[in-house]
């Protein structure tokens, strides 16, 4: 009778046991499945933000490209006044063929 104690409290304390083992292997399974998880994250991440870098180093290039072309702009503006002030001093001039006035 007391070896079936015994080998009954023997036969609980394996199941107890066996029971933790399952829970462990649940648990590394577990793990493992939210590692790949989020390695597929990471990789995800890490694509987007190369497409930013690229889209970021494409916008800068442009950048410099309206810059030029703003430059560009601004130096022509500057001509097309100049040529309006002198358009505007020459229609306000008297014809040369007019002799009047303190001059003559």
């Amino acid at each position: 009778m007391k070896k079936i104690k015994t080998l009954s409290k023997r036969v609980g304390q394996l199941e107890l046991q066996l029971e933790d083992k399952y829970q462990d292997e649940y648990s590394i399974i577990s793990l493992k499945v939210e590692l790949a998880e989020a390695k597929r994250i990471n990789e995800f991440l890490l694509e987007q933000l190369s497409k930013k870098d690229e889209i970021c180093e494409r916008l800068e290039e442009e950048e410099v490209l309206f810059k030029e072309k703003l430059e560009h702009l601004k130096h022509n503006l500057n001509l097309l006044k100049g040529s309006e002030t002198l358009d505007h001093i020459l229609n306000i001039q008297i014809p040369p063929l007019i002799k009047i006035g303190p001059g003559y």
